[in-house]
């Protein structure tokens, strides 16, 4: 499947990380917006590192692009442990 910026990613890791956003993006951009200090952190292990890091890159997106992503990539910590490679780059 094509990824983010065109980068080949796996199929079942970008479905998981798409349906992951979909489901917490409109909720956490409404928290942010009334918590200007507050940040996030993604966390994941193995699989569902790959999930976390695709998630997070969806939520620093421009939000032009992509629906819901915050415009505060700043705010935003990814942790990962045993991520599997996600993509060609």
């Amino acid at each position: 499947n094509q990824g983010l910026e065109g980068a080949k990613v796996h199929a079942g890791f970008n479905d998981a990380a798409r349906g992951l956003f979909s489901m917490v993006a409109p909720a956490l951009r409404s928290t942010l917006e009334r918590h200007p200090t507050h940040g996030v952190l993604i966390t994941g292990h193995s699989l569902g590192a790959a999930t976390a890091m695709l998630t997070a890159l969806l939520l620093c997106e421009q939000p032009d692009t992509v629906p819901y992503a915050l415009p505060w990539a700043d705010r935003i910590t990814l942790y990962t442990f045993a991520e599997p490679m996600v993509g060609d780059r």
